[in-house]
């Protein structure tokens, strides 16, 4: 890869400066200097909350539904919250935090939910 000199003697390549002008461009090709500056101040409006452990979940879902690679991909339906029915079946399973992993209610146990779709999504299965 070249890397391109900037006058500030900062080492990147001409893609990456692209990309970040394209983060402050407006779309007339150009770069406001106040555009540039207001970008860069700290906006506290924009402030990032913590995500709820329901949020951590449903995104956690969300990114393995996503993984999975079956031509008809494998169903995760939210039923309720912190309810989830996955696949053809009908039973509706308990889904939820327990020490920053993702756990699904199996039986009288908790499973972690990778390991839960490695058994139950067709493409994840082993065997």
């Amino acid at each position: 890869m070249l890397f391109w000199r900037s006058p500030s003697e900062f080492p990147t390549s001409r893609l990456e400066m692209n990309k970040v002008a394209d983060l402050f461009d407006k779309g007339d090709g150009l770069i406001n200097s106040k555009e540039f500056i207001d970008a860069l101040r700290f906006d506290r409006s924009r402030e990032l909350k913590p995500l709820t452990d329901h949020e951590k979940v449903n995104e956690e879902i969300t990114k393995q539904k996503n993984a999975c690679s079956c031509c008809q991909q494998f169903k995760i339906e939210k039923v309720a919250e912190g309810h989830y029915r996955f696949g053809d079946t009908q039973i509706k399973r308990m889904v939820r935090i327990l020490r920053s992993t993702v756990m699904v209610r199996v039986g009288g146990g908790w499973e972690a939910l990778d390991e839960f779709l490695s058994k139950h999504d067709p493409c994840r299965a082993k065997g």
